[in-house]
């Protein structure tokens, strides 16, 4: 974990941390909404990083400004890294699509997963039923009792929107069976006499009359 201090708050460029495997920018002052990482008031200000690499990586970090001018100060401020151990966290990620984690709480508390609220998602804490909250960011939070515990989260959508997809899906499926069965049906035709055939009249040779 990379935890910044700025020297000043009216930054206006990029942070860039490039590496082998490492290729993110931030934008200054504030790279998204409140809470996200940035040098503004009410900003977060520490960045995750980590390595898929089986051997270190050194990252080069950098400001690039949107507006350089004539003085630049030489350093934008400090960092300290603190090298987190994963298996000390309290919450272990396991799968993103469905939402799976392994969370380790002390006391109960609430679990804020990174989707947003909306309605139509269903918790599960070890299996059974857990009711979805809205934090106070509009995140999606899930309250866990103390211990280890395993969350799913599901999108399954508000029943209306359930029974017009099931709608949706029935009348498909009929209209695929009624094309199916119209182009397979068998027309039965009777059978009919042909139609008779008349001979054409014999040419009648022109006769001669011959007065002798």
């Amino acid at each position: 974990m990379l935890e910044f201090t700025f020297f000043q708050r009216d930054y206006l460029g990029n942070l860039a941390l490039h590496g082998d495997r490492v290729d993110r920018n931030y934008r200054l002052p504030a790279d998204g909404g409140r809470n996200a990482f940035g040098s503004a008031p009410g900003q977060r200000k520490s960045i995750i990083l980590w390595t898929s690499g089986d051997a270190p990586e050194t990252i080069q970090l950098s400001f690039r400004p949107l507006r350089p001018t004539a003085f630049m100060p030489l350093s934008f401020g400090q960092v300290r890294m603190t090298v987190i151990n994963r298996e000390s966290l309290p919450v272990k990620l396991e799968s993103l699509v469905p939402y799976l984690a392994h969370v380790r709480a002390s006391a109960p508390a609430w679990l804020v997963t990174p989707r947003m609220f909306l309605p139509g998602y269903e918790a599960y804490v070890d299996g059974r039923e857990a009711e979805v909250h809205a934090s106070p960011q509009g995140l999606l939070m899930i309250r866990v009792p103390a211990g280890p515990v395993r969350v799913e989260l599901r999108y399954v959508g508000p029943p209306l929107v359930r029974l017009a997809l099931f709608i949706t899906c029935a009348t498909w499926m009929c209209l695929l069976v009624l094309a199916i069965t119209r182009r397979s049906k068998l027309v039965k035709v009777s059978p009919t006499a042909h139609p008779e055939v008349l001979p054409l009249p014999r040419p009648i040779a022109a006769r001669s009359n011959s007065q002798g």
